[in-house]
């Protein structure tokens, strides 16, 4: 009797463990509970290799009817850096397909059916974790008399877990006097590789 009951636990652990290997093994290894991960090299103003975590997320934040879709890096313990790719539009955003895609700044755009999406680009330098001293580079053209902005973003993976790709462009941080009038004060070139997974909170 006792051997049975021996013989049928062995039995039921056996196919416990079998069934779990089984859909550990289908998963693959980009269906983990890993986080994202990405380098980038900033040089200008602002220079540095940077490593960090990366993630990917959308939706309708407050229901306003704005829709957005982002890529999001950044740095722990402490945060020196954060920097955000994003797409924003009225209608639902899907997420971006493999290809190139811009990343700029057009006003008309993508709140237009026509067109490109055009991903818009901020890179917050953060000294020594200090928050209070942070300084923020984006890829808009305000300073339009300045230089070009922007760059491109290459997607090379995309599926509902994980998004993975390359970026480069150029951004700067500005300001503006008592006249309106714009005043740069930093440039940077921010260049790097991510394998991004969905966000999971």
């Amino acid at each position: 009797m006792f051997r049975s009951i021996q013989t049928r636990l062995l039995i039921i652990i056996f196919v416990i463990s079998v069934a779990a290997a089984c859909s550990d093994s289908s998963s693959g290894p980009d269906l983990d509970n890993s986080p994202g991960q990405v380098s980038l090299t900033v040089s200008g103003d602002v220079q540095g290799e940077k490593t960090g975590m990366a993630d990917f997320y959308g939706g309708e934040p407050g229901g306003q009817g704005i829709h957005y879709w982002e890529l999001s890096f950044n740095d722990f313990s402490p945060q020196t850096y954060s920097l955000q790719l994003s797409l924003t539009d009225f209608d639902e955003i899907r997420r971006p397909s493999p290809g190139s895609y811009e990343i700029g700044f057009e006003p008309g755009n993508p709140f237009e059916e026509q067109g490109e999406p055009l991903f818009f680009g901020i890179y917050t330098h953060i000294p020594n974790g200090s928050f209070s001293n942070a300084m923020e580079f984006d890829t808009g053209l305000f300073c339009v008399d300045e230089g070009p902005r922007g760059g491109t973003l290459v997607i090379t993976g995309s599926s509902s877990e994980a998004v993975s790709g390359s970026f480069s462009f150029k951004a700067a941080n500005y300001d503006f006097d008592d006249s309106g009038n714009c005043i740069l004060q930093g440039e940077i070139e921010v260049t790097g590789e991510f394998n991004a997974r969905a966000r999971q909170f």
